[in-house]
């Protein structure tokens, strides 16, 4: 080999295994520095390149295990490994694919140089085209919350075995760089990829099953918290009743005997507790039989249930009957769950909390605000709010806002409005009743 072909064999690696990196940084939606670059050329290009030089395709797991290492430190999720691992599947799918079309479509080009730039722009255009398609379908997903953790690692152990036997099967081959080996590389890939596809289709109908499932199960757990609230209210109304000429007696007997300071305390100790629960209970199921949708009822009171459990008061309100929302049932509640949580979460830690929920149907919207009191002293931007992985309260706990403005970025229809002033933190909902 002469010191042109090895120089362009040089350039050709470059530039595929900086595309490579490129399409990681698409996938993750990685915001690279000026101080990423120097460790990026010296630790991660060149090293896989002259690893190349010395051990042929297999120098790709040095690159696969660097740029794993490397984007680690920005992920709080082990997915990005399935990302990367799927990127290293489409170059070296697109590079077969590319060295058979190329020969064909550019035959007639005379120029080497030429007929080199026209193959690797080919490579990069097929490679982020894609990498685009599958990121939109993979977010598709996600966002739909159906794949578990366990079906994730399920397929990235697939993944990585298909990429162990491409480059198994690619090293096996005398000559790979010839047009032969590459051809029957490709045909084999596409087999095999072929079969790779339909595991993977059953594995996302399945996951798609079970997650139905699980809906169903989660909607008929909440509706069920809220027919125990109505139960409860009833039962409380029973027994306000019940005990009705008991508590004239006794209000009878102190007021007989002028007994003011006793009947002040029976007032405020045993009668006014029990009228403002009951009267409370009355107050949300009023409200709550306004919306007219069942799975979204059912939600609110395992909410709401939760909330007065850790003695957090809720002050809800619906404007006027809503029949419909126009946002999927499920991802309405994953929204209104995370929003719900997070300030039930936040007003634990205050002496004096307090929850404010409106419901507030406009011309051409619903508007759904829910407000929680903070911290006086708490200092806090709407940016680092929906950073990922931020948490006033410590832990993981700050994923919820980031994955809801995912779900909300989503959705074209679907605007998030957050205030945060001294006194409450605000996030005001607007959903378009007609999809843009």
């Amino acid at each position: 080999m002469d010191i042109d072909s090895i120089l362009a064999l040089l350039i050709s690696l470059l530039f595929q295994f900086f595309t490579i990196f490129l399409i990681n940084i698409f996938l993750l939606n990685y915001k690279i520095s000026k101080q990423d670059i120097v460790p990026v050329i010296l630790f991660i290009l060149l090293p896989t390149i002259l690893l190349f030089l010395a051990f042929g395709p297999f120098a790709a797991f040095y690159l696969l295990i660097s740029l794993i290492m490397f984007f680690k430190r920005k992920s709080n999720s082990h997915i990005f490994i399935l990302h990367i691992l799927i990127s290293f599947i489409l170059a070296v799918i697109i590079d077969h694919l590319v060295s058979i079309i190329s020969v064909h479509l550019f035959a007639q080009v005379s120029s080497e140089s030429l007929f080199f730039i026209l193959r690797e722009l080919m490579f990069l255009l097929l490679l982020f085209a894609t990498a685009y398609l599958y990121k939109r379908i993979f977010t598709y997903f996600i966002h739909k919350n159906i794949f578990s953790n366990r079906v994730l690692y399920l397929f990235a152990s697939i993944v990585f075995l298909t990429l162990l036997f491409f480059y198994l099967n690619i090293a096996m081959m005398p000559d790979y760089h010839s047009y032969e080996a590459i051809q029957l590389n490709l045909w084999i890939f596409s087999i095999y990829l072929v079969l790779i596809l339909v595991i993977a289709a059953a594995l996302v109908y399945l996951s798609i099953k079970h997650y139905n499932i699980r809906a169903k199960e989660k909607e008929q757990e909440n509706f069920l918290n809220y027919l125990q609230l109505l139960e409860q209210t009833n039962e409380d109304t029973r027994k306000f009743k019940h005990d009705y000429i008991n508590i004239l007696a006794s209000l009878r007997y102190y007021i007989e005997k002028e007994d003011m300071q006793s009947l002040k305390n029976y007032f405020y100790d045993s009668i006014l507790p029990t009228q403002q629960k009951e009267i409370a209970n009355n107050m949300m199921l009023d409200e709550l039989n306004k919306l007219k949708i069942d799975g979204l009822k059912g939600l609110l009171t395992t909410k709401f249930i939760h909330a007065r459990e850790n003695g957090i008061p809720i002050h809800f309100e619906v404007t006027e009957e809503i029949l419909h929302i126009q946002l999927d049932i499920i991802e309405l509640n994953r929204v209104l769950g995370i929003l719900l949580d997070n300030a039930i979460e936040a007003s634990k830690q205050l002496d004096k909390p307090l929850i404010r929920v409106a419901f507030i149907k406009l011309e051409q919207s619903i508007m759904i605000v829910i407000s929680n009191k903070i911290q006086e002293d708490l200092q806090v931007s709407i940016q680092d709010v929906f950073r990922k992985g931020f948490s006033t309260k410590g832990g993981k706990r700050g994923l919820g806002l980031s994955i809801l403005k995912e779900i909300i970025n989503a959705n074209n229809h679907v605007i998030l409005h957050t205030k945060i002033d001294t006194q409450a933190f605000i996030q005001e909902l607007e959903i378009q009743q007609e999809a843009k």
